[in-house]
């Protein structure tokens, strides 16, 4: 009986994982029906666009400017481990007769890009392209031809080339780079290492990836194989449309592919191509405000209900925001209707907002919503919302842990704001990251001159006020100022 039992529950175990992996068999076909590969995987779709992707190569001319040319491979005479500069004084010892002045040396960098129009169109990226003399556009038949540039955007690391060919060229288009969903199959086609034509295939492993390049901050992540020399080519989709350009690639020391690759989102791009193909320069929305990330620890100082908005800790004088009179400590709800979660996202819709625009911001400011309207402008090349303000009456602050003076005189001016003369690392500023030499130009949404107005409006929220926290505007050296939670020790 205990035998029939055990043959009873092993033949259970056995069907109940037949059943399951009929369900899964079901459900990839389901999948390969729908949206990804077929028992002969991506063949069919890799074929039909292999013909769309170039190879792209660059020349261009540098100063040869040491003596070890290496060409940027980091050991000097071929003796690895040594490190840059070893030889330097020995060399410098030498008489000069016997010394070769540096020579210019020719560089060539390999890219990728893609066709989007049959009359020569080629999308790369800028950073592919940038400072070159010469540019060869290599074909999937292997046929090569000249490109020049037709336009190009270092903000948002775009280029768009034109080459002239007898041949029929094979182009693709943009797809919806919004329709993109995580766990979504995708392919790239690129040339790494030179190593031209080359598929591989992953999925979109996350959306909205914000990696501090340029002025884009919403970059597809996916794990498929991408090395260097990609840069510039495709990220298609199983409909084999373009929904992204890819453009960088987290990896080890020394490069290489650890699954973790970023694409621009052809969304984001489509705009920029389209004015480069005329070959028309970009203009950029600019606000002109300095914005950080809400923090957990400001939720409750700022009278918010969870982390979200951008926190506004610098107004740019002249600029948009302040005719539009946006206001330092202002939190940006809302931009033109649409949510906004964070600063990267902001700066993202700010980029994307034509020139002479008119936006509605949602902001909270003093724990109520106010409905601000306000033009775009053009984001000119150096401009920032950096600008420090800058006397000798000290006092501590127990409540925050810090002791604070009035700002020196510099070039015979008087900066606004007070210095941080001492900080007691048992407190709280410390253990938020105040040190001294910290130059602190407002309290919550608060502007301050000197000590006075900063004991004044800190005696002012212990009084008047419940908080437990306190934002206070910080400034390190030429840095934006930002804010910083401090929690209140009553």
């Amino acid at each position: 009986m205990r035998r029939f039992l055990s043959f009873f529950f092993f033949c259970a175990l056995v069907w109940g994982h037949c059943a399951f992996a009929s369900e899964v068999a079901s459900s990839a076909l389901r999948v390969s029906e729908n949206n990804g590969p077929s028992t002969r995987g991506f063949s069919d779709l890799a074929s039909k666009l292999l013909p769309s992707v170039v190879n792209i190569s660059t020349e261009q001319t540098v100063e040869g400017d040491d003596l070890a040319g290496d060409g940027g491979g980091g050991s000097i005479f071929g003796f690895p481990g040594i490190p840059r500069g070893f030889f330097e004084g020995f060399f410098n010892s030498i008489e000069p007769l016997f010394v070769e002045p540096p020579k210019p040396r020719k560089v060539i960098s390999l890219g990728s890009g893609f066709i989007i129009d049959e009359s020569g169109l080629i999308v790369t990226n800028y950073h592919v392209i940038a400072n070159s003399q010469e540019i060869q556009v290599k074909f999937s038949d292997g046929t090569t031809a000249k490109a020049k540039v037709l336009g190009q955007d270092p903000k948002t690391d775009l280029a768009v080339l034109k080459v002239d060919v007898a041949k029929e060229l094979v182009s693709v288009k943009l797809g919806n780079s919004d329709d993109a969903l995580v766990g979504e199959w995708v392919l790239a086609i690129g040339n790494p290492f030179g190593l031209g034509g080359s598929v591989s295939v992953g999925i979109i492993s996350g959306r909205a990836r914000d990696i501090n390049i340029g002025t884009a901050s919403e970059f597809l992540q996916t794990d498929a194989a991408i090395n260097r020399g990609h840069s510039g080519g495709p990220l298609f989709n199983a409909d084999g449309e373009v929904i992204g350009i890819n453009t960088a690639i987290i990896s080890p020391q020394g490069g290489g592919n650890v699954g973790v690759a970023f694409a621009i989102p052809s969304n984001n791009a489509a705009r920029v191509i389209s004015i480069l193909s005329k070959g028309e320069k970009v203009e950029h929305g600019w606000l002109g405000v300095i914005v950080q990330h809400v923090t957990e620890g400001m939720v409750e100082p700022l009278g918010l209900d969870s982390a979200h908005g951008a926190l506004v800790s610098n107004v740019v004088k002249g600029s948009p925001a302040e005719k539009g009179g946006l206001r330092v400590g202002d939190v940006i709800l809302e931009y033109n209707g649409k949510r906004v979660e964070d600063m990267s996202q902001l700066t993202n819709l700010i980029a994307k907002t034509a020139v002479n625009e008119k936006v509605r911001l949602l902001v909270l400011r003093g724990g109520k919503q106010v409905t601000l309207k306000i033009t775009i402008g053009k984001l000119e090349e150096g401009a920032d919302g950096a600008s420090g303000k800058n006397g000798s009456l000290e006092t501590g602050t127990e409540s925050l842990g810090i002791t604070v003076g009035d700002m020196p005189e510099g070039d015979g001016k008087k900066r606004d704001g007070v210095v941080v003369l001492r900080v007691d690392n048992r407190g709280a500023a410390f253990a938020e990251g105040i040190r001294r030499g910290d130059v602190i130009v407002g309290i919550d949404a608060v502007l301050v001159r000197n000590v006075a107005d900063f004991t004044s409006e800190l005696e002012k929220i212990l009084q008047s006020t419940k908080k437990d926290s306190v934002l206070l505007l910080v400034q390190r050296g030429d840095s934006p100022p930002i804010y910083v939670a401090v929690k209140l020790k009553r």
